[in-house]
């Protein structure tokens, strides 16, 4: 039990919760004895196997944020395709744990020699051990089982659940919220009342002579730690960000930070919070597993041709069959680039990324529209290669950040990448519209973070700041003289869609509306009208909107409301 839970600490709300934690590794054991027919083979391998879980579940919560949890069972050739590009040092922590695990072997070796050379458990006896560990495993994993405890997670803070409840026992536990909790209201009548009470303001497109060109860059890792003043570099990194004319420039907040780049491609494109999922799902795994309406759907109903590229893995996060439920026509990856091959890190650049989406601009189908979604790896995690100069310095710190300065030095790349995207099409006779958006803050040294964005307390507000991300918009033709007040990345593409000239759906101008209460719905909380932040479990003036809102999504995703109101428009 030391070894699986060292990375959290165990601070139990009884001892039972103690005793169900170890009961699982007991059932292990058990099953493993039988097996070995070894007592010191089954403690062995009972004891590695929870070392290595731990270790495992310690460089994830490091690296990501949050600790290993169900659905990244989901994921493990994601996670196996980019842990290359980490660096797990043995730190303090690791060092203390190696030692008692290498104490513990020597002890059970030995006492092994001394007393029992083997041990057998023959007939009913192994028959009953046997049997034991896995009928043990098979009850106490169903959630059933749990109805008579008293134990309820935080869905937003799976960490703090591994330090109450104990990582095994929270990762049975999350099992219940593998399937999206039904909401409240459910009635066509309710839902028609939340739609009439957000139906005010509809967004209204600019108005263009003809649909533009319109290229989404979703680029990994960007953030903006200038916008905060507090740090002083030796040169600007996001000066695309303060420099470019005729560009609309904001913060967002994602549902992600350090990883899970997904789940930020799963709200922008879908207009869908992962606010209303089960906490630290993957959506392109769990919810989008048939055709699903989606920003690439929409476009494609007016004559757009709707592509997507990302320079990696196809299968990594299942994009390979999600983009297809989503309505992308095509999707290439690295072995399909048609340009040479540029990489830092091992990673393709933003440049050669780039010019990619030029390739595929200059290669279109021009009896359609233009479409084009892009995930970028650049600046994807694992700032410790030694390979990599950092070019960027901190000026201003007592402390040193090697991993902080390393990324800063892979966005001036990202800078340089994206004048020369907009040089190129300022000299297109076409309208074009390009939006970029980070996915999510890349994972440094946490002291760096909270320096840089002034993060002193455990408010929700400052909670949040960590998965605040900036975008661009930039056209080749004139742009009004917008400021975009703080929003989320369920709203975004809404922006998008204004500022192409094109009207969105009812339940795109429902999410406009909506956000006149609430501009920010975020995973770990949301941003009033008032101007403060709440968490979900706050009883706030928002509360019902919060679940209004909540049924419009559910309804969106899983029912056939909205395809009633289609209907009833096409009839009218």
């Amino acid at each position: 039990f030391y070894f699986v839970q060292f990375p959290f600490g165990f601070e139990p709300d009884s001892r039972l919760t103690y005793w169900l934690n170890c009961s699982y590794i007991l059932a292990l054991y058990l099953i493993l004895y039988v097996v070995f027919r070894r007592v010191e083979r089954a403690s062995i391998t009972t004891v590695t196997i929870a070392l290595i879980w731990g270790l495992v579940d310690y460089y994830v919560y490091l690296y990501r944020g949050s600790p290993i949890n169900i659905w990244d069972f989901y994921s493990i050739g994601t996670a196996a395709a980019v842990a290359g590009s980490y660096s797990f040092e043995i730190d303090e922590t690791v060092g203390k744990v190696l030692v008692v695990y290498i104490l513990y072997l020597t002890n059970t070796i030995v006492c092994s020699r001394q007393h029992y050379a083997s041990s057998y458990a023959r007939g009913k006896k192994q028959l009953l051990l046997f049997s034991g560990g896995v009928l043990y495993l098979a009850l106490f994993t169903r959630i059933s089982t749990f109805n008579f405890f008293d134990y309820s997670l935080d869905v937003w803070n799976q960490a703090s659940n591994n330090t109450k409840y104990g990582s095994l026992l929270s990762l049975v536990l999350n099992t219940r919220y593998m399937d999206v909790e039904e909401p409240t209201y459910t009635s066509d009548e309710d839902l028609d009342a939340f739609m009439e009470e957000h139906s005010d303001e509809n967004m209204e497109p600019i108005e263009l002579d003809e649909q533009p060109a319109i290229i989404v860059i979703m680029n990994e890792s960007w953030a903006d730690f200038e916008e905060y003043g507090n740090i002083e570099l030796s040169q600007q990194v996001n000066t695309i960000l303060t420099d470019i004319d005729n560009s609309i420039v904001g913060h967002a907040y994602s549902a992600v930070f350090g990883g899970g780049t997904s789940v930020s491609e799963f709200e922008f494109l879908t207009n869908h919070t992962d606010a209303f999922l089960p906490g630290g799902s993957v959506p392109f795994q769990q919810v989008i597993v048939s055709e699903t309406p989606s920003l690439v759907s929409y476009l494609q109903s007016l004559n757009y041709q709707a592509l997507a590229f990302h320079p990696g893995e196809p299968g990594s996060w299942s994009r390979n069959t999600a983009y297809g439920y989503l309505g992308f026509e095509s999707f290439k990856t690295l072995d399909e680039m048609d340009v040479e091959v540029e990489t830092l890190r091992g990673y393709v650049t933003d440049s050669c990324d780039f010019a990619q989406l030029i390739y595929e601009y200059e290669n279109r189908d021009t009896s359609r529209n233009f479409f084009m979604f892009n995930v970028t790896i650049q600046n994807h995690g694992g700032y410790q290669n030694s390979e990599f100069e950092s070019t960027v310095e901190i000026l201003n710190s007592e402390e040193d950040y090697p991993l902080a300065e390393q990324y800063l030095s892979l966005l001036t790349y990202t800078n340089e990448a994206f004048y020369e995207l907009i040089d190129y099409f300022s000299n297109v006779d076409e309208p074009v519209i390009i939006l970029m958006y980070g996915d999510h803050l890349p994972k440094v040294e946490d002291d760096f973070i909270d320096w840089a964005m002034g993060i002193d307390s455990d408010s929700v507000e400052d909670k949040m700041a960590e998965y605040r991300v900036p975008f661009i918009i930039w056209a080749n033709y004139e742009l009004p003289d917008d400021e975009i007040e703080d929003t989320s990345l369920n709203y975004l593409n809404l922006y998008l869609l204004k500022y192409a000239g094109i009207e969105t759906d009812e339940y795109g101008n429902y999410l406009w509306s909506l956000q006149e209460d609430l501009p920010v719905v975020a995973s770990q909380g949301y941003k009033g009208s008032d101007g403060n932040f709440y968490s979900f479990s706050d009883d706030s003036i928002y509360s019902d909107i919060i679940e209004q809102y909540k049924s419009i999504q559910y309804a969106k995703l899983f029912g056939d409301y909205f395809d009633k109101l289609d209907e009833i428009k096409g009839m009218s």
